[in-house]
């Protein structure tokens, strides 16, 4: 037998994805070599376990099936009677183009007013998305629209849960 063979101590890690080896952690629990989990595409997976990730990704799921693209940014800011959402980059391209034809102003109305029918039409579909990650329900909806910084945002006022008994 080699003095490679007959050394003692842990046996060598496997470095591959989903090999038997790990590394002990700070607790000195043992870590799976292909942590963190990877995509298909070897990419690390995000872990959307978070409350404020779960409202905002609520939000991007409303817009894509209310609007046909979500935002590029969204953050979530909970108070204690009131949810205040800020959305980035919300208008598509035709609204783009729109804004940028011979009456901006005309189309800014159009923009905001399509906006505004939009969400208040899907109202009850956006309370159903929100409601597994809001401690209340939602009773009143404000929403604005600038068309100059591609920014919307939603304010939902919150009200105390109907009593069971």
């Amino acid at each position: 037998m080699g003095p490679d063979l007959a050394q003692s101590g842990p046996p060598a890690r496997d470095s591959r994805p989903g090999g038997s080896g790990g590394t002990p952690d700070t607790r000195g629990r043992s870590v799976p070599a292909s942590w963190p989990p990877r995509s298909a595409r070897g990419s690390p997976m995000i872990q959307y376990s978070s409350p404020d990730t779960l409202r905002r990704l609520a939000l991007v799921r409303f817009y894509k099936d209310c609007f046909g693209r979500g935002p590029v940014q969204v953050r979530v800011t909970l108070t204690p009677d009131a949810v205040v959402c800020f959305l980035s980059g919300v208008l598509t391209s035709a609204e783009r183009g729109l804004l940028s034809g011979p009456d901006p102003g005309a189309a800014r109305d159009l923009v905001k007013r399509w906006h505004r029918v939009v969400i208040e039409t899907n109202r009850a579909q956006l309370e159903a998305v929100l409601a597994d990650v809001l401690p209340d329900p939602p009773v009143a909806l404000h929403h604005d629209l600038s068309t100059a910084t591609d920014e919307a945002m939603i304010v939902l006022r919150l009200g105390p849960r109907g009593s069971d008994s």
